[in-house]
């Protein structure tokens, strides 16, 4: 019994992995994704954003390394796929990392804020 007490009262600490902070989102793009190679559309809704970053969900099938572009009325973005992972509890869906590819000077959170896709406080 003192083991077990001595466990409870043991601190938790958790490494926070995340470089910046992540905003609520609507779940609406604010424009459309499509793949660089073949530009076919793929169908996804995203989950998370950052500044440089964002993390989206999708039935469709993407390799690290793959190159998209958001197609938004006023611009077109590059990202990157960095990471791929199945999401929990989502029936066959995959959840990706994106980010912007090189140089590109978009703040992804300004441009998801001025589309109405953003959850404001």
């Amino acid at each position: 019994m003192e083991k077990r007490k001595a466990l409870v009262n043991l601190p938790i600490q958790f490494k926070n992995r995340r470089v910046q902070d992540r905003l609520r989102l609507t779940g609406l793009m604010p424009g459309r994704i499509k793949k660089l190679a073949d530009e076919s559309f793929i169908s996804c809704r995203p989950v998370d954003i950052s500044i440089g970053g964002i993390g989206i969900l999708t039935s469709d099938i993407l390799d690290v390394g793959e190159l998209l572009v958001l197609d938004t009325p006023n611009q077109k973005v590059t990202l990157k796929v960095e990471w791929i992972k199945k999401d929990f509890g989502k029936f066959e869906l995959i959840r990706y990392g994106l980010t912007l590819v090189g140089d590109e000077k978009v703040d992804l959170q300004e441009l998801f804020k001025v589309g109405k896709c953003l959850v404001l406080a």
